[in-house]
């Protein structure tokens, strides 16, 4: 993740963050062209027309099982790339972040059960990632949260999951 100003040809600025890694340059001369240029380039290559934007990461305190961030759902944004006019690298206070894989994104009620402690917690875990059960709610204990975790939909049910107070969390690696 890198930090970022955007600026809109409507003269709107925006800061936050865009998933950004400077591998994804094709050539010697796409690293040397300006970060904006390579940031549309790429995006341009990937046939998209939008750019992630997260407003706000919400960082993983010590008192969770897991390290990392996610982004509230009224947080996360398609920045369309006709709008912008430019975009730069920024100063943050928050260390540049990494990973592989989507950002995961919650709605603002889970973001605030993610500053307590969970009362239920399961590891699921294979050559590709990692998947982080949080459970706030106590209908959902560790064996529980193993069957779920054992189901084919799991990812499309998450939302689901999400409102009964179980968080999933994703962290996926190269």
């Amino acid at each position: 993740m890198e930090p970022v100003q955007v600026e809109f040809k409507s003269g709107e600025t925006l800061n936050g963050f865009i998933r950004w890694n400077d591998s994804w340059n094709r050539s010697v001369e796409d690293s040397k062209r300006p970060f904006n240029q390579q940031v549309v380039n790429f995006h341009h290559s990937q046939g998209r027309d939008s750019i992630q934007f997260f407003e706000e990461l919400f960082i993983f305190g010590d008192h969770l099982p897991l390290q990392g961030f996610a982004v509230s759902s009224t947080k996360y944004r398609k920045l369309s790339i006709n709008e912008i006019s430019d975009i730069q690298l920024s100063e943050s206070d928050t260390e540049k972040l990494t990973g592989a894989g989507q950002v995961t994104i919650l709605e603002p009620s889970s973001i605030k059960l993610l500053e307590k402690e969970p009362l239920f917690y399961f590891l699921k875990s294979d050559e590709f990632s990692e998947k982080h059960f949080l459970s706030y709610n106590s209908d959902y204990a560790v064996t529980k949260l193993d069957s779920i975790s054992k189901t084919r939909k799991l990812w499309l049910n998450r939302k689901q999951y999400e409102a009964n107070g179980v968080i999933l969390i994703v962290i996926s690696w190269d």
